[in-house]
């Protein structure tokens, strides 16, 4: 099946989930090392995973009790809310991925650690995926859990990482609650990411605050629709409406 076939409905109508994002960045990059990190209330997509393409796939969950199970296979587990020991190992096992895949625990020590070791973890020329990183409301990023649905604080980890390493380079595609995207600057050609937006200017804006990242949010983001991210990442020729 094409390119541009898999990456559609039959409506034509681009696939736009997290687990979308991941399956097109392989297709059209032939990659085929995927880790998930994520807690048993996050990621939930392990299975949509396109296992023809990521044949070698693994998922490490923290903040999961001994007997959780959803019947998928969990490579390496911790009981306590951040995957600090865990992730730990996959590092000293010498393992790295073209893909890695995050929904945290939305705690900004959890959502920041994550960033630390999938960094580690990512081969050269591979794409990390942070999922939650556009919240709509300021009700959903508070710092510490709550009941019902909550985006925490990972937004604020991801830019933090990425302001701050400019050997990196990111966006985040406008979908699912944000998709955000980082890889090294170095590791990928140059010339196929000048259709994104420019790095933002951070001078006078205050991150935590609501305000200046609610009124600056799309640049500091670096916000693309779905459709410019399957023309930039993954080379199909698209109409972008907007």
């Amino acid at each position: 099946m094409a390119l541009s076939e898999r990456c559609f409905d039959r409506n034509r109508h681009p696939l736009c989930g997290k687990a979308d994002v991941v399956n097109a960045l392989g297709w059209a990059n032939g990659y085929s090392r995927y880790l998930e990190i994520a807690t048993p209330t996050t990621g939930g997509r392990f299975a949509a995973v396109c296992r023809r393409q990521f044949v070698h796939c693994r998922r490490v969950l923290y903040n999961a009790p001994a007997d959780f199970s959803d019947g998928l296979p969990v490579h390496h587990r911790q009981e306590g809310d951040e995957g600090a020991s865990c992730l730990q190992r996959v590092v000293a096992a010498g393992k790295r991925f073209d893909v890695i895949f995050i929904d945290s625990h939305h705690t900004y020590t959890a959502s920041s650690l994550d960033l630390h070791y999938a960094l580690r973890l990512l081969s050269p020329g591979g794409v990390i995926v942070v999922h939650d990183c556009n919240p709509p409301d300021p009700a959903l990023v508070c710092p510490e859990p709550r009941p019902g649905e909550w985006m925490g604080q990972t937004y604020l980890a991801f830019l933090d990482v990425v302001s701050r390493r400019h050997a990196l380079d990111y966006c985040v595609v406008n979908t699912d609650w944000g998709v955000g995207l980082i890889w090294q600057a170095v590791d990928l050609s140059p010339h196929r990411f000048a259709a994104l937006p420019p790095r933002p200017e951070l001078i006078g804006v205050d991150l935590r605050c609501w305000e200046d990242f609610s009124r600056h949010r799309r640049a500091l983001l670096r916000l693309i629709s779905v459709r410019r991210f399957l023309r930039v990442f993954a080379g199909l020729r698209l109409p972008d409406p907007g």
